[in-house]
C-alpha cells in the first residue's frame, strides 16, 4: 500500500476541527494507507490544541505541531513539510470535511501515473444554494470544477509526491505555487474530482469580501513574481461558464452579476493592498462565518 501523511494547518479551529479528525481516522483505506495525521496549530487561542490531544490519546497516527507565533499558512505548511518522511503528502484545509473515500480518491493518480506529481481536489460548498452567499459559494466552487477539468488546478486539499522542502515564506497562496513547482520540474497536474471535501463558503458579504481580497492580493503577487494566472481569472471564459451555469435564469443572472461587481470591487482592494500598500500579510484576517460545518450539512 502507498503510504501517505497528512497535513492540516489550523488556527483556531475549534468548531470544526474534532469533525475533520473523525472524518480523516475513518477513511476507506485500500491502496492507500494514512500512515500519520499531523495538525499544524499556529498558535491557536481556543480549544484547537486540546481537541486534537483527546484525538492523539486514541490515535497514535494523530500528532500535534505547535507553533508560538501565527505566521500563516505558508510557514504552517514549510514547519509540516520539514517533518514528513512518507512518498505522498496530503494537504487539507482545516475547515472542510473529506468525504469517506477522499484520501484514497486524491492518491491513486500517483499509482496510476508516475509522471502526476500533483493532485487537487473536489470542493463542494455546504452552503444553502437558494440563498444569495449560498448561489455565489455554488456559482464560485462550480466554475473551479469547470476549470480544473481543462487544467486542473488546486484548492483546499490537495496532494503530492514528497518531494518539495518549502514554499517561499513571502507568497500569499501556497497552491498555485506548488503547481508551478511541480510543472518546472516536468511532473503533471491532476483532478480529482470523486476527491471531494465539503466546505462552508461566506456567509456574509462582508466576509466574502475578506475573502477575495486575500485572493486577489495573492493573485497579483503570483502574476508579477512568477506570471501566472489562474483559469479562474480569464473574464471571457467565466462570463459564457457563467451563463451556462445559470441556465439563463433570470434571478440567477441577476445574482451572477451582483457577485461579479463584488469580484470586482475585492480584485481593486487586493491591488490597493499589494501595489498601494505594499502589504503582502501571509496570515490572512479570517472570515469567521465559514468555519464552522454543521452536521446537517455535511
Amino acid at each position: 500500500m502507498l503510504e501517505c501523511s497528512i497535513g492540516i494547518m489550523a488556527y483556531n479551529e475549534e468548531r470544526n476541527i474534532s469533525k475533520i479528525l473523525h472524518s480523516l481516522i475513518n477513511q476507506k483505506e485500500e491502496k492507500i494507507k494514512i500512515a500519520e495525521i499531523v495538525v499544524v496549530s499556529s498558535a491557536c487561542t481556543d480549544r484547537t490544541d486540546d481537541i486534537v490531544k483527546e484525538f492523539a490519546k486514541k490515535d497514535k497516527r494523530i500528532k500535534l505541531v505547535c507553533q508560538e507565533t501565527r505566521g500563516g499558512k505558508v510557514k504552517a505548511i514549510n514547519d509540516y513539510l520539514k517533518l514528513v518522511k512518507y512518498p505522498i503528502v496530503v494537504m487539507e484545509s482545516a475547515d472542510t470535511i473529506p468525504s469517506k473515500n477522499t484520501i484514497e480518491n486524491i492518491c491513486l493518480p500517483f499509482i496510476e501515473n508516475e509522471r502526476i506529481g500533483v493532485v487537487g481536489g473536489h470542493p463542494l460548498p455546504a452552503n444553502n444554494k437558494n440563498t444569495f452567499m449560498g448561489f455565489v459559494s455554488h456559482m464560485q466552487w462550480e466554475l473551479h470544477h469547470r476549470a480544473s477539468t481543462m487544467k486542473p488546478k488546486c484548492g483546499e486539499i490537495l496532494a503530492i509526491r514528497n518531494l518539495m522542502r518549502k514554499i517561499p515564506t513571502d507568497l500569499i497562496i501556497d497552491d498555485a505555487y506548488i503547481e508551478l513547482f511541480f510543472e518546472k520540474k516536468g511532473y503533471k497536474v491532476a483532478y480529482a474530482p470523486s476527491a471531494v471535501v465539503k466546505n462552508k463558503g461566506p456567509e456574509t458579504i462582508k466576509d466574502f469580501i475578506k475573502r477575495r481580497r486575500n485572493l486577489a492580493t495573492g493573485f497579483f503577487q503570483l502574476k508579477e513574481k512568477y506570471n501566472y494566472i489562474p483559469s479562474t481569472q480569464k473574464t471571457f471564459w467565466l462570463i459564457g461558464e457563467t451563463l451556462k451555469i445559470t441556465g439563463f435564469n433570470i434571478k440567477k443572472i441577476f445574482w451572477s452579476f451582483c457577485v461579479m461587481i463584488l469580484n470586482w470591487w475585492a480584485t481593486m482592494l487586493g491591488g490597493y493592498d499589494y501595489y498601494v500598500k505594499k502589504k503582502y500579510n501571509a496570515a490572512w484576517e479570517i472570515a469567521t462565518s465559514t468555519k464552522e460545518l454543521k452536521k446537517d450539512e455535511i
